[in-house]
């Protein structure tokens, strides 16, 4: 039998005698024979291009369950266009991480400010509204493209806003999005709300929340557990957000 010791077939394949072994303890490149006494491991020449094949699979990220799926699949090309799928994806949000990271830097460095909190009643003028599902790690990004596609649906060209849950203690939780067609209007009274303006980058709109909630705590406003954000003009070059604490009534 043609056979080559694991380091003639190292030699030949340009690949790591302890590269081999990994290949051999997951599975994915057997040896032909190997010895029983000396545990020597020996391969064949017709297993060369496996190897070096199996080597440029790992270099562009295939774990190794990926390649035992690949090397016993009658067509191997649907699990390289799997991976392709899998790689595509992670460079999506490998991009939409560099985005928060990029935002989080431009913060850092914007100054901000939030007015006082101030009790009034009006009613919250939606002339149309949409429901999403959003993750708490994923709110902003969710609720942005939720906003430009139903701009984009509607041709409504009013401003924006977001009615949130005031607690995010579950995975997943509905938003409700706004377009408006005017300001909000101040009629008879019918929901009370507590409203502050934050100037600022939207990673610093906490400061308007821990401003609001903590007002409405210490004079004894209970909330529904609905918060609305309208996203307003920019003032001086930064993002404006106007921020509702609904509340209930007496």
């Amino acid at each position: 039998m043609n056979r080559l010791s694991i380091g003639a077939f190292s030699e030949r394949c340009r690949l790591p005698i302890s590269t081999l072994r990994f290949y051999h303890e997951i599975g994915v490149l057997l040896p032909i024979e190997v010895d029983p006494i000396t545990k020597y491991r020996y391969y064949s020449p017709a297993q060369l291009p496996t190897a070096t094949l199996i080597a440029e699979l790992r270099a562009v990220g295939l774990t190794p369950q990926e390649l035992v799926a690949f090397l016993a699949a009658p067509d191997p090309t649907s699990v390289l266009s799997a991976a392709r799928a899998h790689l595509d994806a992670d460079i999506g949000n490998r991009q939409r991480q560099l985005q928060r990271l990029d935002r989080l830097i431009r913060d850092r460095e914007a100054a901000t400010r939030t007015d006082p909190p101030m009790l009034m009643t009006a009613i919250l003028d939606w002339p149309t509204s949409r429901i999403v599902t959003a993750s708490a790690d994923q709110v902003v990004e969710t609720v942005r493209r939720g906003l430009v596609r139903f701009r984009r649906d509607t041709g409504h060209l009013g401003r924006w806003a977001a009615t949130f849950p005031l607690s995010l203690n579950t995975d997943e939780f509905e938003v409700h999005l706004h377009l408006e067609a005017t300001e909000l209007r101040e009629v008879v009274p019918t929901q009370p709300v507590l409203v502050t303006r934050h100037c600022g980058p939207y990673g610093s709109l906490w400061q308007a929340y821990d401003r609001l909630v903590s007002h409405a705590q210490e004079h004894g406003l209970r909330a529904t557990g609905r918060v609305t954000e309208r996203y307003l003009s920019p003032h001086d070059g930064q993002p404006q957000t106007e921020l509702l604490l609904h509340l209930l009534d007496g």
